[in-house]
């Protein structure tokens, strides 16, 4: 496998057998490090050599206890080969756009950051909240990876991808879709496995403006249904004042009026049956 352009240039070109394809170094950088990391550690825990798992966990009782690799390890070691499949699927289609958006340091940067400040709240919450998350060990990159699909999203809301490769989905319904199957899954297994995916997945939120903007939008939104019930009130007030004034004007009034003023010798004062 070779590679074109500098080491963390924009479009590094690599093959592989005569196939080629695009993936930033820092993208490229993560596969090859969860692949072998996962593979090696599921090869040597499953023949009694080392329990790879078992050490590199988030475990945050353990983390608590002083072993503080685990904030950094956790996110490298798939359990399931499928998971890890998916998993390194989406780095490379997601993963790629966003280097490409951000630059590959700031990439890197987010992705690491975001897996430590994650375990970091995971074991904060597993100590002082909710004891049941304390001895949880907690595997895989999917939290981060989900954390990505939604940087996406956010930063391009008008495309679509195809979920299987033929459903249509927009990056405005990513978001939704990539929240609802959290919660989906938080329904079946418990929602204490799943306090890392919702730690990534709202932090990316906040990360990148979108709980602000919601946020604007609601209030905006309400701002806008107040007016309408005011100016709908005012209407109601306004037509209610009119209808009034008609019932209490008597048929001919204005007409009568208008005569007596017009007669002699104080004639519009005269009682209205003398007429």
């Amino acid at each position: 496998m070779r590679s074109r352009g500098g080491a963390f240039g924009r479009n590094q070109q690599f093959s592989f057998s005569g196939m080629r394809f695009r993936m930033p170094t820092a993208v490229l950088i993560l596969v090859i490090v969860t692949a072998v990391a996962s593979i090696a550690g599921a090869v040597l825990q499953r023949n009694g050599i080392f329990p790879v798992f078992s050490y590199g966990a988030l475990i945050p009782a353990k983390v608590w206890s002083g072993e503080l690799w685990r904030l950094v390890t956790w996110p490298f070691l798939e359990g399931e080969p499928i998971q890890l499949l998916f998993a390194l699927l989406l780095f490379y289609w997601f993963g790629g756009e966003l280097c490409r958006a951000w630059g590959q340091a700031k990439f890197l940067g987010v992705f690491f950051g975001f897996a430590v400040g994650v375990a970091a709240a995971t074991t904060l919450i597993g100590r002082f909240l909710w004891s049941d998350v304390f001895a949880i060990p907690f595997l895989g990159n999917w939290p981060l990876a989900e954390a990505m699909v939604i940087a996406w999203a956010i930063l391009y809301p008008d495309r679509q991808i195809y979920v299987y490769f033929v459903l249509p989905v927009g990056g405005k319904a990513l978001i939704a879709i990539t929240l609802v199957g959290t919660t989906l899954f938080a329904l079946y297994y418990g929602f204490a496995l799943f306090v890392p995916h919702y730690l990534a997945e709202f932090s990316m939120l906040l990360y990148m403006g979108q709980l602000r903007r919601w946020m604007l939008l609601w209030k905006r939104n309400r701002l806008m249904k107040a007016q309408q019930r005011q100016r709908t009130a005012d209407q109601r007030y306004v037509s209610n004042v009119l209808k009034f004034d008609r019932q209490d004007r008597t048929p001919g009034e204005d007409d009568d009026d208008e005569g007596g003023s017009g007669s002699s010798g104080g004639g519009g004062n005269k009682p209205r049956w003398l007429n």
